[in-house]
């Protein structure tokens, strides 16, 4: 009996949930479900995914139809629409309402247009590589992994310590975006350290883009062929080549303003290699291979 009425239960809550999302959808698009038609007057209108009409995903052109809410927002300079299923936002003096065009007479009339359909041409804009680009410094600390551990048991130190700077790129009117940069790495324990200048290239992905902040998807790779290996057992340094990549996420706050601040949570991998046998604390010999770890770090931008 218990079994079934959980079951139930189940049922009711999954109904139950899928009615009031049914309703949130319908209240957010209610302004729009009662809609004018109404007419592009622009060259080019850009549709922008948020009220602040920051984020343009699209655009459409002079002469088109499109339907818009009834009600203007924004003291009156911003209408909704609806793109793909979503709403989304223009600029009410790019557009003109059917029943305001008139003739000469007085008598109302719709411009002429050929295509009635609303043609949105999303991510269609051309990225200018000129524009829409930060400079970023950051610092953060990684783990480092049971590798480096290993070297050293009796130590206590076990972090990275990291410091770069960065050119990205991130157009306003797209998803995605990159960067790249230098980053200096330190790592040091009792009797060992790690130094080296990396090169890091990162791929960034908005899953939620708003004015005042984008949360990115990140993954990138990273690369040098001078990684040092200081051990004071054997009083020499190695030197050798690392390599890795990196995953995780990032939060930009003030994404396209002149000053911005950023920051994100990783996972990291570097292999490390050429470095050779690392003589150890009793005169056996080893290897170190790898770090391995979490990276939390950072940063500012600046708009150049």
């Amino acid at each position: 009996m218990r079994q079934g009425g959980v079951k139930n239960s189940a049922y009711s809550y999954n109904r139950f949930m899928k009615l009031i999302f049914t309703l949130l959808c319908l209240v957010l698009s209610s302004n729009v479900l009662s809609a004018d038609l109404a007419y592009i007057v622009s060259d080019q209108a850009i549709i922008y995914s948020d009220m602040d009409l920051s984020v343009g995903i699209g655009y459409v052109k002079k002469g088109k139809k499109i339907k818009v809410g009834e009600i203007a927002r924004k003291n009156g300079t911003v209408l909704s629409t609806v793109v793909s299923g979503r709403i989304a936002y223009i600029k009410k003096l790019d557009v003109r309402l059917a029943q305001e065009i008139s003739d000469e007479g007085g008598n109302y009339i719709a411009p002429k247009v050929t295509d009635h359909e609303v043609l949105f041409e999303e991510q269609n804009f051309e990225d200018n590589f000129s524009e829409n680009n930060h400079m970023v410094l950051h610092m953060g600390n990684m783990a480092t992994g049971s590798a480096w551990q290993e070297l050293d048991p009796q130590s206590s130190e076990n972090t990275i310590s990291q410091f770069g700077i960065g050119f990205e790129h991130r157009p306003e009117l797209r998803n995605y975006s990159w960067a790249v940069g230098l980053n200096y790495i330190s790592a040091e324990s009792d009797n060992f350290a790690f130094k080296s200048l990396m090169v890091e290239a990162k791929f960034q992905y908005s899953i939620a883009r708003f004015s005042l902040v984008s949360l990115d998807a990140v993954f990138g790779v990273i690369g040098t062929g001078d990684a040092r290996l200081q051990n004071s057992f054997s009083s020499t340094e190695s030197r050798g080549t690392m390599f890795g990549y990196l995953i995780g996420g990032q939060a930009k706050l003030f994404p396209f303003s002149k000053f911005g601040i950023i920051g994100g949570v990783e996972i990291r991998k570097y292999n490390v290699g050429s470095i050779g046998d690392v003589q150890l604390e009793d005169g056996s010999i080893g290897a170190f291979e790898s770090f391995n770890g979490a990276n939390v770090w950072a940063g500012v931008t600046y708009k150049i």
